[in-house]
């Protein structure tokens, strides 16, 4: 079967939004974001590829999350 797979269309609205919200990041940030969720990878491994401790990324994976919901937030950056 060709074209989108089912539900695509559907996320699309979430994943531009995800992705605007994104692009206000530090690009470390969304590094990290991205080895984290999308390659999954294990903590040791992103906190070496970045060159901080573990406990730093956690805590910027924390801190990136929160400012991407709160770019969601009325009143915030568009």
């Amino acid at each position: 079967h060709e074209g989108f797979r089912a539900g695509l269309i559907d996320t699309l609205d979430e994943r531009a939004e995800i992705c605007r919200r994104m692009e206000h990041l530090k690009a470390r940030d969304r590094h990290l974001l991205f080895l984290w969720y999308v390659e999954q990878r294990p903590t040791e491994e992103i906190a070496r590829a970045l060159r901080i401790s573990r406990r730093q990324c956690f805590r910027r994976k924390s801190r990136a999350i929160r400012t991407l919901v709160q770019l969601g937030e009325p009143g915030q950056a568009a």
